[in-house]
């Protein structure tokens, strides 16, 4: 609890921590190439570069292009069992439709940054809510936070709350823990008030969220509030992904690129495991939604397989690949974790062009972030346009798509 409000704190104050964008990063997308982004306010740290480490910016451009943005975690998006996947598009595209959004037939992909900006899918963390409705996972990885405290199990077996009884619960107790940072030095009124009305919701918080029975009724009932969803897997599940009705942004992550390295860092509950866990990427890949792998990088554990963790990409195709280094939470009897497997940023950096070159370019990096030692990849047909990356999220576009489409049961 005490990280958790330590992070609050530091998201309700002045963020301390900025990107660099390039200016086609804010451009209203959804309104046109020809409207102006937002002025800028504040300088900025971060630098765009393609592949093969080449500026997208030229420094004017740079200079010109500075803007605030504060520095949450990157986040964290559609086939309803088939149902719209010859008639409505869920993933990106080109022509305007009636609203003028870039999109080709319908798209969840409309990007937008409005007034507040984030670095993966612009939202700003003291806006963000991170639940879970199940404690349980199906992993025992060496490197969670949890230090096992928390069931395990291959199947729910346990008292079920009912998912509206998770998410109100989920908001009541979300207001009261901001409402403790009140009068707090250095917190924003105006952020403070904000942070009572959540707009953004990780489920991730602990356990598998998709072992829970109703999970797609957590996920309606967020969204019916206008609330975004960012979901977390452990590649078990593939069949529960598949059935996942569409979320905003959708993680799987992939611990290792080998059976043995898996069976090591995830210490998975299934024997199957190896198999679960590739039919899981193999299911992302016909989600016609945003994608996103997690990779976290435990030094002396899994960062001399890139050419393996390249060839997993093939299955899943995602449109982001999201690469962390290990964040070390204390000694645990469960784990043997130290200081020294926490890989430099420099190092993560060099795993991340690696897997670049060895994907022939479909792949660039679209971001960085040397404190939280993360480097997120973007595809570059998709959304490398004019040498500018479009990575945002139009998330009154998105919810007004998922109501129109029957994704909410009112």
């Amino acid at each position: 609890m005490s990280i958790v409000i330590l992070n609050l704190w530091n998201e309700l104050r002045t963020s301390s921590v900025k990107w660099k964008c390039t200016p086609s990063d804010t451009e209203i997308v959804t309104k046109g190439p020809s409207e102006a982004p937002p002025s800028p306010t504040r300088c900025a740290t971060r630098k765009v570069v393609d592949s093969r480490g080449r500026a997208l910016t030229t420094p004017d451009q740079e200079e010109d292009s500075q803007v605030e943005l504060t520095s949450s975690r990157y986040g964290r998006a559609e086939d309803k069992a088939g149902a719209m996947a010859s008639q409505v598009s869920l993933r990106y595209g080109r022509a305007d439709d009636e609203a003028g959004a870039m999109v080709s037939q319908v798209s969840l992909r409309c990007r937008r940054p409005e007034d507040e900006a984030g670095a993966l899918a612009s939202q700003v963390s003291h806006r963000c809510m991170e639940t879970t409705p199940s404690l349980a996972c199906a992993n025992k990885c060496v490197f969670c936070w949890r230090h096992h405290t928390n069931p395990v199990g291959k199947s729910w077996k346990w008292k079920m709350d009912g998912p509206l009884m998770i998410v109100e619960g989920a908001l009541e107790n979300h207001k009261k823990m901001i409402k403790q940072m009140k009068g707090v030095p250095g917190v924003k009124p105006e952020r403070l008030e904000q942070g009572l009305a959540p707009k953004h919701c990780a489920l991730s918080l602990v356990g598998e969220p998709i072992m829970y029975p109703e999970i797609n009724q957590i996920v309606c009932e967020l969204h019916k509030r206008r609330i975004s969803t960012f979901l977390v897997t452990n590649a078990q599940f593939p069949e529960r992904i598949a059935q996942l009705d569409p979320v905003t942004q959708l993680y799987v992550s992939v611990d290792a690129a080998t059976k043995e390295q898996l069976k090591a860092i995830d210490r998975p509950l299934f024997s199957d495991f190896w198999e679960r866990f590739r039919d899981s990427l193999r299911a992302l890949r016909d989600k016609r939604q945003r994608t996103v792998y997690r990779l976290t990088l435990v030094k002396g554990w899994n960062m001399e397989e890139a050419q393996a963790y390249a060839e997993l990409v093939e299955l899943g195709r995602p449109d982001f690949i999201e690469i962390k280094g290990v964040t070390y939470c204390g000694s645990s009897s469960a784990s043997s974790l130290t200081m020294g497997n926490v890989p430099w940023h420099a190092d993560v950096k060099s795993f991340s062009e690696a897997i670049c070159a060895l994907r022939g370019d479909e792949y660039a990096l679209a971001c960085e972030h040397a404190h939280s030692c993360c480097v997120l990849l973007a595809n570059r047909r998709k959304f490398l346009i004019n040498g500018a990356w479009h990575t945002w999220i139009n998330y009154d576009r998105f919810h007004d798509l998922v109501l129109r489409y029957g994704l909410v049961r009112m």
